[in-house]
């Protein structure tokens, strides 16, 4: 909600933190966001570019906050998750190239039991609907349910009302609120 409302007024506002603890540490590491400490060393893990504001990405002022504190020598890293978004950050802030560097994300092996169907089954699971590019994912299952009857459609996020209205209209294209992953692994897989 606070993403929308600040979001909406485009406030230049960094998602960044003070790290404060009386323990000592060589290294702090904030994962999807940036820090506002100015000795300590330390590195940030981001899914996306967007994911470095709260709000006012595109605005002067906001590029110039989050510039300015990547720019800072106690940032030592910033580990993006993939090559797309290594990408992007060096677009907008190409003078911390050498400090840019892709990790990928650790993720634990679930074993699924697969399930045999008949239909082809497209699927679209994520939080965040527009900025993981949830429309071009929803007119693409849309447009190939309609042309073939062996293809079927599932979408697990929060889709807008006017979007849902539009589409679930398509009777080969289920929708589904966010879930956790246990039960996603259960139900939709």
């Amino acid at each position: 909600m606070i993403r929308k409302i600040t979001g909406f007024l485009n406030l230049p506002i960094p998602n960044a933190h003070l790290t404060r603890s009386k323990e000592k540490y060589d290294l702090i590491h904030c994962a999807h966001c940036l820090s506002l400490n100015n000795k300590n060393p330390w590195v940030a893990d981001v899914e996306c570019l967007w994911s470095l504001w709260v709000s006012g990405q595109n605005s002067i002022i906001g590029k110039k906050i989050v510039r300015e504190i990547l720019l800072r020598k106690n940032c030592k890293k910033i580990l993006p998750w993939t090559n797309v978004t290594k990408n992007e950050i060096e677009k907008f802030f190409p003078e911390i190239k050498n400090k840019i560097e892709v990790v990928y994300p650790a993720v634990p092996l679930v074993k699924i039991k697969s399930k045999r169907h008949k239909e082809i089954n497209l699927l679209f699971i994520s939080r965040y609907f527009y900025e993981k590019g949830g429309l071009h994912a929803l007119e693409t299952i849309n447009q190939l349910t309609k042309k073939y009857e062996n293809v079927s459609g599932i979408v697990v996020s929060e889709v807008p009302k006017e979007i849902l209205n539009k589409y679930s209209k398509n009777k080969k294209i289920k929708f589904y609120e966010l879930m956790p992953q246990k039960e996603l692994f259960e139900n939709i897989f």
